[in-house]
């Protein structure tokens, strides 16, 4: 069958759902086709006895910028992280608060070892540092060195909090979006909404009518002005908008350009474990820079005799056997009770700095009428997501 739209959108992820509900909104003609038989891409939850258990470590961040575009995410209700971190070191929990928010705690108290005075304050001189000050150095952990903070506190916290976030040992992102991030992580509230983070879908989603949706449809092939799938159907567009930059092998040569052969992603994988409770305080993150697998993790009490333990890992080999050997090598006193859930990401978050903020637009204009858009295009966050979305609506409007 053939069927004709103004603008044909690939993939109901969460780029894919904000630019269809955008679109939406300004009464624009579109169509929005997704291989998978649910929407939402990687950002997923599912309930297992009740309980929302998210497809890998997500936070909410209540103050992205971006989320002013669909004002219910703004009041989506969250599950609040506490305000710090709580750092695992020779067996011993070092509590530290956001210094930002408890401003005296945290410099009379917050420590560690290898967490000096003069750290203290370069954070605070840190969050200050204006965008157009920033040095022409781009790497991270060469600037955070040369700021002046120990190699120790760079290791044991920076290191070890943000490579739950980028998926990345090295850090290796563009320093404008580092020190983004870690100001969003300074003033703004941060947790999961009640219902795990698929929330976020189902509020955008709740925007766009289902027979603007198409789901199960898998591309054969992508020519100047149409799709083939693989049962037959030619779907015919005058501009079509791309979310996965892999659709690009998908193309006929005529048209293909090989732009995105250098985009690799990151991977990761969580464990959830029903525990017994032993003192953990629960929605705070928890650091271990000593482990050798785990990047961080968190409790959750599921009810008065047991909490749920989330343990994130960038270690694409690490087995359950793995994880539970590390829990235990830090938490000597711990009851695992049982093994939960386990998720894979395969490609979480993309990792090539060039791609950042592409073009100063955010977005890709692959010919005059196919497009790129995505947080491989903008930055790798529910916040680039929507700006890639909001950027490349702009322009097609």
């Amino acid at each position: 069958m053939n069927y004709n739209f103004s603008t044909i959108i690939i993939g109901a992820g969460l780029t894919g759902l904000s630019t269809a509900a955008l679109l939406q909104k300004k009464q624009k003609d579109y169509f929005l086709l997704e291989k998978n038989t649910t929407i939402g891409g990687k950002i997923g939850s599912s309930n297992v006895d009740g309980w929302p258990i998210d497809h890998g470590f997500h936070v909410f961040i209540k103050e992205y910028p971006n989320l002013s575009l669909f004002p219910d995410l703004k009041q989506c209700k969250l599950i609040n992280f506490e305000p710090g971190f709580i750092i695992i070191k020779n067996q011993k929990a070092y509590k530290n608060v956001n210094i930002f928010k408890k401003f005296f705690d945290g410099l009379l108290y917050n420590h560690f070892p290898g967490f000096s005075l003069k750290d203290k304050f370069l954070i605070l001189k840190l969050s200050l540092m204006p965008p157009k000050n920033l040095p022409k150095n781009d790497s991270v952990l060469d600037f955070l060195s040369e700021y002046g903070f120990s190699k120790e506190f760079i290791n044991d916290f920076f290191v070890n909090f943000f490579e739950g976030v980028f998926l990345d040992k090295k850090l290796d992102v563009p320093l404008w979006y580092f020190l983004f991030i870690f100001k969003m992580f300074s003033i703004s509230d941060v947790g999961l909404p009640v219902g795990g983070i698929q929330e976020i879908i189902s509020i955008i989603s709740k925007r766009i009518p289902e027979s603007k949706i198409k789901t199960g449809v898998s591309i054969s092939e992508i020519y100047k002005n149409k799709i083939i799938t693989n049962e037959g159907n030619e779907y015919h567009f005058k501009k079509l908008v791309c979310t996965d930059s892999s659709l690009e092998k998908k193309f006929d040569v005529a048209i293909r350009r090989n732009l995105f052969d250098e985009i690799y992603y990151n991977s990761t994988k969580c464990f959830y474990f029903i525990v017994k409770p032993e003192n953990n305080q629960e929605n705070i993150i928890h650091l271990l820079p000593q482990s050798k697998t785990i990047s961080n993790l968190y409790f959750r009490r599921k009810n008065n005799k047991e909490m749920l333990m989330s343990v994130s890992t960038l270690n694409s080999e690490a087995t359950i056997e793995d994880i539970k050997k590390q829990i235990l090598e830090h938490f000597p006193k711990i009851n695992i009770i049982k093994f939960y859930r386990s998720f894979e990401i395969k490609k979480a978050l993309p990792r090539n700095k060039k791609f950042f903020n592409f073009n100063n637009e955010n977005f890709c204009k692959y010919n005059e009428n196919i497009f790129f858009a995505g947080d491989f295009l903008s930055s790798p966050s529910v916040n680039g997501c929507l700006e890639s979305s909001k950027s490349l609506v702009r322009f097609l409007s």
